[in-house]
């Protein structure tokens, strides 16, 4: 979900979806569309929320975005605009009703507390279209695990430059690569710390955030449907990210 996810975040059609919005900067509408999920919050609220993106990073194109459709509305045209782009890339995959139908359950399962943006995507309402809709429901399991990750990674004390150092966001169109190219989509610079060291602690956070969402859609999903939505969801990210 995180790489199919990134792929369409990341997509030249999205970019113009958000340059069309009056976005100045298609970075503006991706902003405006994840801070937004939390309302019109201060900066630097959303920077705290946002902690992986440099915080000079966050604050321009906060501001700069929720000037256009305010936060809230940046954050139902970003979940609008997911549906949109999905109905025409989605196309052929099969079983993206169950695909929804399962993940829903695990949506509903999951908890809210500690997780902002997972919660603010799960109460945004549903494309009506089969393609749209199972999208938006492998978006919100990318935030619901995004929420747990980060969570796990502050408790660490491991710095969100570092960590997108140690990150390996595998191959997915219009994502680069693993290292400085990785951290620098994100907003972070030079000077780059060695990280060598943190490699075994960063393998016990991705553990930490496995189990606990393992945990989760264990409490809403028998064995057999865990491993029918897992491997939906490696259909759907095979056709994106293929």
């Amino acid at each position: 979900p995180i790489s199919a996810g990134a792929s369409w975040m990341l997509h030249p059609e999205q970019f113009e979806a958000s340059l069309g919005a009056g976005y100045e900067h298609p970075f503006a509408g991706h902003f405006a569309g994840r801070g937004g999920m939390i309302g019109d919050a201060p900066t630097e609220v959303v920077s705290a929320l946002l902690y992986h993106f440099a915080p000079e990073v966050t604050a321009q194109f906060w501001e700069s975005g929720k000037s256009v459709h305010g936060g809230t509305g940046g954050a139902d045209l970003y979940n609008k605009q997911a549906g949109e782009w999905a109905s025409r890339h989605l196309a052929g995959v099969n079983g993206l009703d169950r695909f929804a139908e399962l993940g829903e359950k695990v949506i509903a399962a999951a908890p809210r507390s500690g997780l902002p943006i997972f919660a603010g995507w799960a109460a945004k309402p549903r494309s009506p279209e089969t393609a749209g809709h199972a999208f938006q429901v492998l978006l919100i399991l990318r935030e619901l695990r995004g929420g747990i990750h980060m969570a796990a990674l502050a408790l660490s004390g491991i710095s969100p430059k570092e960590a997108h150092l140690l990150n390996n966001p595998g191959s997915c169109p219009n994502r680069p690569g693993p290292g400085t190219d990785y951290a620098g989509l994100f907003g972070w610079s030079e000077p780059f710390p060695d990280v060598s060291h943190l490699k075994a602690l960063r393998e016990e956070i991705e553990e930490t955030t496995n189990r606990r969402m393992s945990e989760i859609v264990a409490s809403a999903l028998s064995a057999d449907e865990a491993e029918e939505l897992a491997n939906l969801a490696k259909a759907i990210n095979a056709k994106l990210c293929g």
